[in-house]
């Protein structure tokens, strides 16, 4: 009898423990603008952009909730950037995403194109390395290398806290501005 009772008592010290913690969230706390902790979490794809802790409310200035990343590169889109096959669409690390794979005649020379909807996160978050602003069409945007140097962005302003990332991964980031540029320009319209 006694061992029953013992063997409740740990029973429900468990469940209402197991209940209480509940609410934890993977990964560690960093400061977040206005002094506040939020979480980090580190995700296992590098050509994205890394979590700021931030979720996905649609708090951005532009309206990207609407937009669907596929829809951003029509057919004729697809063949003047030399796109094979159809994209594939994500999300993860607080974007919607839209992945296709443009084939060169070397398997060194083919890349991945992404184009990446981030409602919460403006240019003033793009994360790389030799930074440069510019202009695409109407909207104020920024060029980075991202992964290493294997991967070169161009991220569209769409409000203070939005932007549509034009990625190109590859073997050599910096040699995939050029089409970058050319993909970023065709999305570019199809913006608010």
């Amino acid at each position: 009898m006694k061992r029953a009772v013992l063997l409740s008592s740990i029973v429900g010290s468990l469940l209402l423990g197991a209940g209480a913690c509940s609410n934890d969230t993977d990964g560690s706390p960093v400061p977040s603008p206005g002094g506040a902790t939020s979480t980090s979490v580190d995700e296992p794809d590098s050509s994205s952009e890394p979590s700021t802790g931030q979720t996905s409310s649609g708090s951005g200035d532009g309206s990207l909730a609407s937009l669907q990343p596929c829809d951003l590169l029509t057919d004729a889109d697809q063949a003047e950037v030399g796109v094979s096959g159809s994209g594939t669409e994500k999300e993860l690390a607080g974007s919607r995403y839209c992945d296709w794979r443009v084939r060169e005649e070397t398997a060194s020379a083919s890349y991945t194109l992404s184009v990446q909807i981030w409602e919460d996160l403006g240019l003033a978050d793009v994360q790389g390395t030799g930074k440069q602003t510019t202009k695409v069409g109407s909207h104020e945007a920024v060029q980075a290398l991202r992964t290493g140097g294997s991967a070169c962005s161009i991220s569209l302003g769409v409000g203070a806290k939005s932007r549509v990332d034009v990625v190109l991964t590859g073997a050599d980031g910096a040699a995939l501005c050029a089409p970058a540029a050319t993909a970023a320009a065709l999305v570019e319209p199809k913006l608010p």
